[in-house]
């Protein structure tokens, strides 16, 4: 019985966690862009 007792924490747990699931992939790909433009500009950089 204590495996079933345990099952809505875990559900309760993964709602918390599909919520912000947006945010947290919207910053990856900001900060994946922005990682991109600085090694695009230090390229740029070290060819002139």
């Amino acid at each position: 019985m204590e495996k079933y007792e345990h099952k809505p924490e875990y559900f309760d747990e993964m709602d918390t966690v599909k919520s912000p699931a947006g945010k947290v992939i919207g910053l990856a790909l900001l900060i994946h862009g922005i990682a991109l433009l600085y090694v695009f500009l230090w390229q740029a950089l070290l060819t002139i």
